[in-house]
Order: C-alpha cells, then structure tokens, then sequence
C-alpha cells in the first residue's frame, strides 16, 4: 500500500508539473522508474502470494529491491522539488524587488525609475533628475546596490512586463512598447536573460 500512495503521489506530481520544460528531463527519468516501480509492486504481489514457497533469500532479495526503488523515488521526488523551486527562483527574486532602500539617494534614483521606466530613460536623464553626475550616479549605484543603473531599470521592466504577460492578452509587441523597449528584439533578449525561455514561453507555463 505505501508503494502504490507512492506512485500515485509522483503521478499527481507529474500532472501538476506537466509543460514545465525545466523539469520535462526529470518527468522522463520519473516515468522510466514507475515502470520498475510496477515491476516491483509485482514482484510484492508474488512475494504475497507465492511467499511461503520461497525460501528467506528469494525473499530478503525481493523486500531490498522494493525498499531500494522506493529510497530512488523518494530521491526523485527531492530533486525534481529543487527543480521546481529554482525553476521559480528568479521570479521571486524579481517580486521582491521594491523602491526601497536605506540609502535616500538611491531611494530617489528608484523612484524616478517607478515613474518613468515606460519611457526611453537612459543614465544622464535619471542624473540629471536626481542632481548628482553619471559618473557619480554609476559609482553610488554600484556601491550601494551592487548593480548598474541600467540593470535596475532592466529589472523593473521585467516586472511589468511579467505583470502584463500573466494577467493581460496584449501581443509580445504591445508588451515590449508598452514597458519601455522601442525594439522588441531588445525586450526579447532581456527577458531570455532573466528567466532563460522566450515570453511566450513564461506566459503559458505563468498563466492562472
């Protein structure tokens, strides 16, 4: 009985993950094993059955295959949760990006970020409106946040744009315009480099 919970567990597993191409290899690896796993419960089934005609090493040699497929399974299940959970790390790392921070200059450079990263921004305009020099600004950026001005930006068009591939119809197009990208080909590269698939391919696999 726990092997047969323990299948239909790594089914119920498979089906909730199912499309996700970061753990489509896994899914492979977990279907070969239930097939074993079949083969096991089989084997359990005889052992049942035919038990008392067996002698004790047929036996002990049937109970350590099925507790040895069950610890690989379990093994599986373990690594295809990793799988899953950094397959969403960078997202999350992404959400929890908010105008805040202890610095009040850098504070200032992000929210002229917020209110204008739809626009065509670029390092002297974000200077000129904080009052500090590109040079300046590049420096305090980097020091105080560990990334460039540049990549800031980058970073809260990505959000908007997850915000408007998960909950919106708008074209691939619309989306880059809309968030800032006058060249969606610039937009495309962007979000590949975050999240390592095309948007399409996080929308389907993000879509409620």
């Amino acid at each position: 009985m726990f092997v047969k919970s323990l299948e239909i567990e790594m089914h119920s597993f498979m089906q909730e993950n199912q499309g996700n191409e970061h753990i489509f290899e896994l899914n492979q690896l977990i279907q070969q094993l239930r097939s074993h796993i079949n083969a096991i419960i089989t084997s359990a089934d005889l052992l049942k059955t035919n038990g008392n005609s067996w002698s004790d090493d047929k036996k002990q040699e049937c109970l350590q295959s099925l507790q040895s497929a069950v610890e690989q399974i379990n093994g599986l299940i373990d690594t295809a949760d990793q799988q899953s959970e950094q397959s969403t790390s960078k997202i999350n790392e992404i959400n929890l990006f908010r105008m805040s921070h202890p610095c009040p200059q850098v504070n200032q450079v992000f929210e002229f970020i917020e209110d204008n990263y739809q626009q065509n921004i670029k390092l002297e305009d974000v200077a000129k409106a904080v009052g500090y020099s590109p040079t300046y600004l590049t420096d305090l950026m980097r020091r105080q946040t560990g990334k460039s001005l540049h990549r800031w930006i980058i970073h809260r068009r990505i959000i908007a744009a997850c915000k408007l591939l998960s909950e919106t119809d708008l074209s691939i197009e619309q989306i880059a315009e809309t968030i800032g990208y006058r060249y969606v080909g610039c937009f495309f590269r962007q979000f590949r480099l975050s999240f390592d698939v095309t948007p399409q391919v996080w929308r389907r696999e993000n879509r409620p």
